[in-house]
């Protein structure tokens, strides 16, 4: 298998993305995460902003992301739909901009630098995402080099015991790429988001 690759053609992020109108220096990190389908198309795109000034640097993301296109994943030599992570970094010091889309949330850069891609999410039961109408915590993980998830854990926010339910579901039958460095895999911590959303977001197309 291989993962999908944020490209650097026309049609990528990296080259649709533009800064917006800011005066004065800035520096912005935006965590999003989206399914990719099969053709590589950004679909259900989500990205998180916890203070307001950030919402000038998500809208100039959700502008353009229904035309960027990333390189497909893999599987069996076959393009698959995948949940994968992304952030971009925003980054104006006096009259020089730069944007950077980093393939992963960066927390693992200290071992891996800025370039890593983070494990991208292949399968999942159906449903198994969704507990409860009003659910919105953070699931820490181990993802090892074969995309075996260890030690899962709620972080952040309140998980009730349905939830507790469906996350342990989710440990024992999600399927994730796993996180790669340099072409070879490797093991990371991974972090995500668990919020009401479409049950697409697991990677599924049916």
């Amino acid at each position: 298998m291989t993962p999908a690759l944020l490209s650097t053609g026309e049609q990528s992020l990296q080259n649709l993305i533009e800064f917006p109108d800011w005066r004065g220096d800035a520096e912005i990190s935006i965590l999003c995460g989206a399914r990719l389908a099969a053709d590589g198309e950004f679909l259900d795109n989500h990205c998180w902003g916890f203070d307001r000034r950030k919402f000038y640097y998500i809208r100039r993301i959700e502008e353009v992301v229904g035309d960027a296109r990333a390189i497909p994943a893999r599987v069996n030599g076959k393009n698959e739909p995948v949940w994968i992570q992304y952030s971009v970094d925003f980054r104006k010091i006096g009259d020089a901009k730069s944007i950077i889309v980093n393939p992963n949330w960066g927390f693992n850069r200290k071992a891996y630098g800025r370039h890593y891609t983070s494990p991208q999410l292949y399968d999942a039961p159906k449903r198994s995402m969704y507990c409860h109408k009003d659910m919105s915590f953070t699931v820490q993980m181990q993802i090892d080099e074969v995309g075996k998830i260890q030690d899962a854990e709620v972080i952040r926010g309140k998980a009730n015991e349905k939830c507790q339910k469906k996350l342990a579901e989710f440990v024992e039958h999600a399927k994730y790429m796993p996180a790669s460095h340099q072409g070879a895999n490797v093991a990371v911590k991974y972090v995500d988001f668990w919020f009401r959303s479409s049950d697409r977001w697991t990677g599924r197309d049916d």
